[in-house]
């Protein structure tokens, strides 16, 4: 997967510190074209952007990113707008990559929320996320991405999107969660229909669990609405046990939606009391 070079390699890393009581980012490193800003929450959280110059990923570019959210460490980590991943011209055999290893360690917090990932038209792309959450640490993620360039008729356009989820929990893998969509299978478009995003959430630890009450009371009142086939939005949430190593349910939510802009709404209300315990509301001036 990371064998091409034929676009930017590069390995940026962040590391999110106690420092006498305050976050910090001890180490906050990003190769060219990216770079980190960060600032504090009024709740004390560290607040991470990854900023991308261009604000894409070229056909071949291998992209690297460590985090490490230390002991007792509180981090929210977003971008700055959406990752666009451009066309793969027709003569280079190559992947654009990119990887995020995440490791929390005892009751440390992470809350990872890009903006959507958007492929245009050809575009060939594959994404890894290596979450390891230690016992007592919590965690909340997101990953979601678009038809791709609608407005522009570039629906479902994409050749290849790959993306793989790994959960490690206590040091035991409990999550390994693979989606592959490729046009070569068949039309895209035709399948997905009417929907316009895709949207996974995972909620891990102590620290998530209002987040899971909220989202788990949404989802049942949802369910009681009129058929799926009317409504904009239509989402799924799953419990998967972990007695051991400890018994911390993993929650993991799937959601559709018609349009990138009723995907945010939906997101926002779904993780509402987030925003209380952040201090800070991810989507401010995104809506």
């Amino acid at each position: 997967m990371i064998g091409s070079t034929l676009g930017s390699l590069r390995r940026d890393r962040l590391v999110v510190h106690l420092v006498r009581g305050k976050n910090t980012a001890i180490t906050a490193i990003a190769g060219y074209p990216s770079k980190w800003i960060t600032l504090t929450t009024r709740e004390g959280y560290l607040l991470a952007y990854l900023v991308t110059y261009g604000g894409g990923l070229v056909a071949g570019d291998v992209i690297l990113m460590d985090v490490v959210v230390k002991t007792g460490s509180c981090l929210a980590l977003t971008t700055q707008s959406s990752t666009k991943v451009y066309r793969k011209p027709e003569d280079l055999d190559v992947k654009t990559c990119q990887t995020l290893c995440l490791s929390i360690e005892d009751s440390g917090f992470a809350v990872v929320f890009p903006d959507p990932t958007v492929c245009f038209a050809k575009a060939v792309y594959s994404q890894v996320f290596d979450l390891d959450v230690s016992t007592g640490g919590s965690l909340i993620f997101v990953d979601w991405f678009t038809s791709g360039r609608s407005a522009m008729g570039e629906r479902w356009q994409f050749d290849l999107f790959e993306s793989e989820i790994n959960l490690k929990l206590g040091g035991t893998q409990l999550l390994h969660d693979r989606m592959v969509l490729e046009n070569s299978s068949g039309s895209l478009q035709r399948r997905m229909g009417r929907f316009e995003v895709i949207f996974t959430l995972l909620l891990v630890g102590p620290k998530a669990e209002k987040c899971i009450q909220h989202a788990q009371e949404k989802i049942q009142q949802d369910s009681i609405r009129p058929s799926t086939k009317t409504r904009d939005v239509v989402a799924s949430l799953s419990t998967i046990p972990t007695k051991f190593p400890v018994d911390q349910p993993i929650t993991l939510i799937r959601a559709s939606a018609t349009s990138t802009e009723v995907m945010k709404t939906y997101a926002k209300n779904l993780l509402q009391p987030l925003w209380h315990q952040i201090g800070y509301d991810l989507f401010r001036g995104k809506l």
